[in-house]
């Protein structure tokens, strides 16, 4: 079953890689948690669901436009990132969990670490460094390959961002998202 799934996995990175210009790296041990994911992924699941929970800090947030269905894309676009003229520096990081990042629970408070009320509300096992659209604002369109194994995968998300002298740690955290890959959109 796991190595049913590797093409699956595979198919889905190249082809983001290839559509968004950027290498898409899994974290060690990352690959086996992915797969283990994907393996297990109902095929009940025929719809694409999308929402985005929890909040950012620093003003930084993200919405989505359309759902994950097989053979069509669906774009995140992060906002209020930075304050202009800059433009946001952010990574993009997907993952299996919203519950867990290896041994760490989530959400995982960065205020010790001077973010105060930043948080980590998603696994991060692999990640996308997009290029700002414009200085409010990065677009990110993530390209679904037409593969039915894909279909009921979850995934969880969020962007964190750079944001030099907002707090000790220079960084914002956005709200997370949630997703299920479906074959039809509704």
């Amino acid at each position: 079953m796991i190595l049913e799934s590797r093409p699956a996995r595979g198919a889905f990175l190249n082809t983001c890689s290839q559509v968004m210009g950027t290498s898409m790296r899994l974290l060690p041990s990352a690959s086996v948690l992915l797969a283990i994911a994907l393996s297990a992924a109902p095929v009940a699941a025929q719809v694409g669901t999308y929402s985005t929970f929890g909040t950012g800090c620093q003003s930084a947030s993200f919405t989505n436009h359309g759902v994950p269905v097989i053979g069509h894309s669906f774009d995140l676009v992060l906002s209020h990132a930075v304050k202009p003229p800059q433009l946001p520096l952010a990574v993009l990081h997907f993952g299996i969990s919203k519950k867990m990042w290896g041994p760490i629970p989530l959400p995982f408070d960065l205020t010790p670490f001077g973010a105060k009320g930043c948080q980590i509300l998603t696994s991060g096992e692999f990640a996308i460094r997009p290029i700002p659209t414009t200085p409010k604002q990065v677009r990110v369109t993530i390209p679904i390959p037409v593969d039915r194994r894909l279909v009921g995968i979850e995934f969880f998300n969020q962007f964190i961002v750079l944001s030099p002298h907002n707090n000790g740690l220079n960084v914002a955290t956005t709200n997370g998202g949630q997703g299920r890959i479906g074959a039809s959109a509704r």
